[in-house]
């Protein structure tokens, strides 16, 4: 009876956790656009403990009583390609007993890239359990569009990128998070199952929330002519830029910064519609470079210009000095550039692609074993699942993933994934025995993809991309056999 009891209790929790509240448009959310979510709940005294499970397509910010408890929330799809990532939040030091109000505005990213897979739903899951009990919101939740936000002309992020620019018309702000706003007129949202969202199984957050390093001012600031001021970071940094100003209202400024091109291609880029006075603007997407470029119109007063830097949650634990101050340089520009390319994955850079693709992270676990702390081999091993969880019917692996938009094989850095390089040094460092032991069969399977010749040297095989290194006369069977060769060492070490 007991036991009968237990399976009833987990379907009920299984069951109340998987919904999604979306809206009831016909036609989907547009890609790029911005969604406001509000209920209430009530509770009978303060919690002692809770743990919220919240799920959004694609990036969220939670306010709790008009208080930010989250700044974005949320990591871009998936943990394999039908599934979605779900936070799980222990810690919500506005929440209070009696009504709360609870807000929610979600960025839907509503297209695919190299680092992302899309689904067709734009809305959240929402599971609240305070002292072990559930405890369901007051009614349902109501949803709108919110008016401030769009798309901007011009330009558009190349197609590796999910991400779409971002356009805020100051004059159609909403204070919608505030608990005095009134909602009445919203529409409620509509309430479906995650299979019929496209999300499927929520999977747990595996990696920290982002690090927020706090409102700074630029390192140095400097008009160029009479509409151009340039704001300069002190490294490379991922930063939402922010600007506080004087103006009439409708004007547009635009923001973006000195790797607005890197690796040739468009990035990201923010714009902002003034309202009549003084007003403040914070882009809540990030982006990268080494300085922040603001194009102000006439009758733009600016009063101030900082930085938010936002990160994965490491620290630099490694160190390394020596009398040669070049040497010494070389290795904090390394570890600058090894942080810099990590956040939701890691990832070969943090303007072009944001993805993560596997001969890059090959070489940036390693690296971190060095110069970061330990928390930095959960995004480690969030790649690892992922890789091997996006495994094709055929065996085969590759990579970027997650992704919407790219498909091909790179055979040899998948040599060098399951490597001796690779999981093996991973396994290594952290002594993870469960995570190589969960992704092994996996392994084998791939490993078996491969077949020898009557010499006993591999068979290359041509993937959806036979890159071996850059440069002219590369010596393809000589690669391929000396990656299959460390692939083999690192399968043995494994089993």
């Amino acid at each position: 009876m007991k036991k009968w009891l237990c399976m009833l209790v987990c379907c009920l929790s299984v069951y109340v956790q998987a919904q999604v509240w979306t809206l009831k448009e016909k036609e989907p959310a547009a890609p790029g656009t911005w969604w406001c979510f509000r209920n209430t709940v009530t509770l009978d005294e303060q919690p002692r403990s809770l743990e919220l499970r919240l799920a959004a397509d694609t990036k969220y910010w939670l306010w709790v009583n008009g208080e930010l408890q989250v700044s974005e929330g949320g990591l871009k799809r998936g943990p394999n390609p039908s599934d979605t990532y779900c936070d799980v939040i222990t810690s919500l030091p506005a929440l209070r007993a009696g009504e709360n109000t609870v807000a929610l505005l979600v960025w839907y990213f509503g297209k695919d890239g190299f680092s992302h897979r899309n689904s067709p739903t734009a809305g959240i899951s929402f599971s609240l359990s305070c002292d072990g009990k559930e405890v369901e919101p007051d009614a349902k939740w109501r949803v709108k569009k919110h008016p401030a936000y769009y798309v901007p002309q011009g330009e558009q992020p190349n197609y590796r990128l999910a991400e779409s620019n971002i356009g805020f018309d100051a004059v159609k702000d909403i204070s919608f998070m505030s608990p005095d706003y009134d909602d009445k007129k919203w529409k409620k949202a509509t309430e479906i199952s995650l299979e019929k969202a496209g999300w499927n199984q929520l999977v747990d957050r595996p990696i920290p929330f982002w690090k927020d390093y706090g409102l700074k001012p630029y390192a140095k600031t400097e008009m160029q002519g009479d509409t151009l001021l340039r704001a300069y970071l002190p490294y490379n940094a991922q930063i939402p830029p922010y600007i506080r100003l004087k103006a009439p209202a409708g004007k547009c400024i635009r923001i973006r910064t000195d790797n607005y091109r890197g690796g040739s291609a468009t990035n990201v880029f923010a714009e902002y519609r003034t309202c009549e006075g003084e007003q403040t603007f914070e882009c809540k997407g990030w982006m990268n470079g080494h300085y922040v470029q603001y194009e102000l119109p006439e009758g733009v007063e600016v009063l101030d210009v900082k930085y938010r830097e936002t990160g994965y949650d490491t620290s630099f634990a490694g160190s390394f000095s020596c009398d040669d101050p070049m040497l010494t340089r070389l290795w904090d520009k390394s570890q600058r550039t090894l942080y810099i390319t990590m956040r939701d994955t890691y990832m070969d850079c943090p303007d072009r692609e944001r993805a993560q693709w596997w001969g890059d992270v090959v070489n940036e676990l390693g690296e971190a074993f060095y110069a970061l702390d330990e928390k930095a081999h959960l995004l480690t091993r969030k790649g690892i699942r992922e890789l091997m969880g996006w495994q094709r019917a055929d065996s085969t692996i590759f990579a970027p993933v997650p992704a919407g938009n790219y498909k091909d094989e790179l055979p040899m850095q998948m040599l060098a994934s399951v490597s001796h390089y690779g999981f093996w040094t991973y396994y290594m460092g952290t002594g993870d025995r469960q995570t190589i032991a969960d992704v092994l069969p996996r392994v084998k399977k791939y490993i078996h993809v491969w077949k020898t010749d009557a010499q006993g040297l591999v068979i290359p095989r041509s993937g959806g991309w036979t890159w071996g290194d850059w440069g002219e006369n590369k010596d393809m069977t000589l690669l391929f056999n000396l990656w299959y060769v460390i692939a083999l060492k690192g399968y043995e070490e494994m089993n």
